[in-house]
């Protein structure tokens, strides 16, 4: 009795499992493959259409990030305006000093490593005789020297023979055995002990490792510092790299109280072009003037090396 109570709720449970089984199948959304729209997110857990639905790629980090952090119109420096004050101004021309000082000196320097001697200058110059007459007068002393040398690398090519005493004994080569086991046996008591001075100084230690982590730390404060002053700088694009232009600035006595009487500084046109090279936008450019790749060839022609008729009345004449 027990065992048919048993069987008939065994067999009520499978009938319950094949009618839900049925239900979520017919249930089951579809995908029509014809549409235009995209059902992905309704199959996003069924690993056997994976495959066929249309996934988007993967978008880098540096997506939304601009390439230079920089407004699209600068505002220009207070002293540079038609009707400055004072201090702007001396401020201007303070900049414009230290940016033509710092150009002068790369100037200098390249000037003074790229300067070529003259030729007094050059005999001038300490061992310079020395080095222009080197092997062309050669003394006794030297010449001795030298077939010295010559004897002592002969004598070590040729093959010595090896005498009977030279060899080495039983007693010698035990003695030497000894002397390598002794000194294999000091360097590893010298190793243990280097061990255990290590476990007592534990405390020396560990300030070590913080030490190191924090000059590890600084450094990583300072390459952090160095990416985001580079991130700041416009990148290179091309061959040529980009060179903030010059600030436009007046004198003191150019300056004018009115707009009517105020002197043009700088070039529109090349103001928004270096705008553009600076928020990566445009590669740095540089006008390429008409110029000659290879040498100009001059070729007389065979006929005009001909005598003509010009020639001949010239000789009779």
């Amino acid at each position: 009795m027990f065992l048919l109570k048993k069987e008939k709720r065994r067999k009520r449970e499978q009938r319950a499992k094949d009618r839900k089984q049925k239900q979520h199948l017919l249930h089951r959304p579809t995908k029509d493959l014809w549409s235009c729209k995209e059902d992905n997110d309704k199959f996003s857990g069924e690993s056997w259409i994976m495959p066929t639905l249309h996934t988007k790629p993967k978008k880098p980090n540096s997506i939304g990030l601009r390439a230079c952090p920089t407004n699209a119109v600068e505002v220009c420096h207070p002293g540079a305006s038609y009707n400055p004050c004072y201090d702007d101004h001396q401020n201007l021309l303070n900049c414009v000093l230290r940016e033509e000082v710092v150009s002068q000196k790369k100037q200098e320097k390249l000037d003074r490593k790229l300067k070529f001697l003259s030729e007094e200058e050059i005999k001038k110059q300490p061992g310079w005789l020395e080095e222009m007459s080197e092997g062309l007068v050669q003394d006794k002393d030297e010449k001795s020297v030298n077939e010295f040398q010559d004897s002592d690398v002969l004598e070590d090519v040729l093959s010595k023979t090896v005498n009977a005493r030279d060899r080495k004994g039983r007693q010698l080569r035990r003695k030497e055995r000894l002397q390598k086991k002794e000194e294999m046996s000091k360097r590893e008591s010298k190793m243990e002990n280097m061990r255990l001075n290590d476990i007592y100084r534990l405390k020396s230690l560990k300030r070590e490792i913080k030490a190191k982590e924090a000059a590890l730390e600084r450094k990583r404060q300072k390459r952090m510092e160095l990416k985001l002053q580079m991130n700041s700088k416009p990148r290179r694009l091309g061959k040529l790299k980009y060179e903030s232009p010059k600030l436009d600035f007046q004198l003191s006595d150019e300056l004018s109280g009115s707009l009517r009487g105020l002197k043009r500084e700088g070039d529109l046109l090349k103001e928004r072009i270096k705008s553009f090279e600076k928020r990566c936008l445009v590669e740095p450019r540089k006008r390429v003037l008409p110029h000659r790749k290879y040498k100009e060839k001059f070729v007389d022609k065979r006929s005009y090396k001909k005598p003509t008729i010009k020639d001949f009345t010239s000789t009779l004449s």
